[in-house]
């Protein structure tokens, strides 16, 4: 019988577990503290909008294998706190993909209705910024009337596009949210590092050329972490995750999935590659 992917089957798991010094010991626990729920969230959260291609934890697993491919060697000159950033970003850069339910019903009920219960003015704000560019002109409440069936689905697709928009924003609120107590290691100031890492799949060129992904001496016995060149390992191995299991065409048949969206389930059948050598 097949087992399902885990976080502790993937190779870089299998190079932290080698380092004996202590603070490799500290990551470790924290780490087999942490992954567990982050695992669970993407496998069984439940809450990514039907439209969404599988941002779940064999999405996580496969850029966690694919990362160690990129790295090859390198993998074991690696600090300990880069090889935990590459597993935890592999595993946390789009939880935002499946936010808390109340967060995705609370915007539904916002645009629906103009509802504010549970939605902050922060999250009003940006909803509304981002309702501005679309080229329709919607207004909030979508109806001041009886609310029709296009409303309803006017509605649930606005939700959809936004979650997605803003899934970046939200992996780095989750991250913040649920990080367990302490520091990673003796790496003060981990989760906000993290959170740069992770949301870095997003970001241009210029950003990532900005000094604070720099690389960096942490922690009290002074180890290296390069965030440029961790974000720029994350960014391939997430493009490189481009697998039909992603986008099953039984899911895609049990789904009714928006047409703008389905570019997003054809493209992981119709493109392939071959590897020939990691440069």
């Amino acid at each position: 019988e097949e087992r399902a992917v885990k976080w502790s089957d993937t190779q870089i798991w299998e190079e932290i577990t080698k380092r004996q010094e202590e603070k490799a010991q500290k990551v470790d626990t924290f780490l087999r503290g942490f992954l567990p729920g982050i695992e669970t969230v993407l496998t069984s959260g439940g809450t990514s909008p039907s439209d969404f291609t599988l941002h779940d934890a064999e999405h996580a697993f496969r850029v966690a294998k694919r990362m160690a491919e990129i790295v090859g060697d390198l993998l074991s000159e690696l600090s300990i706190y880069e090889l935990a950033f590459l597993l935890l970003s592999a595993y946390l850069h789009d939880i935002g993909m499946t936010p808390k339910e109340s967060k995705v019903n609370n915007h539904y009920k916002y645009l629906l209705t103009g509802d504010k219960e549970g939605i902050s003015n922060n999250e009003i704000e940006m909803l509304c910024q981002w309702l501005d560019d679309d080229e329709r002109g919607i207004s909030i409440p979508i109806t001041s009337e009886a609310v029709t069936g296009k409303d309803i689905e006017l509605a649930n697709e606005l939700v959809t596009h936004y979650c997605r928009h803003q899934h970046n924003e939200w992996s780095g609120e989750w991250i913040r949210k649920n990080r367990p107590d302490g520091d990673l290691g003796d790496y003060a100031g981990w989760d906000s590092d993290l959170i740069k890492l992770c949301q870095s799949h997003h970001y241009w060129m210029k950003e990532l050329e900005g000094r604070e992904f720099n690389p960096r001496i942490v922690g009290q016995q002074g180890e290296v972490v390069h965030l440029r060149y961790l974000a720029c390992v994350l960014r391939i191995a997430d493009i490189l995750d481009f697998d039909p299991g992603r986008t099953p065409d039984v899911i895609l048949r049990h789904r009714d999935i928006a047409q703008e969206s389905l570019i997003y389930w054809y493209k992981d059948h119709d493109i392939s590659f071959v590897k020939d050598k990691w440069i």
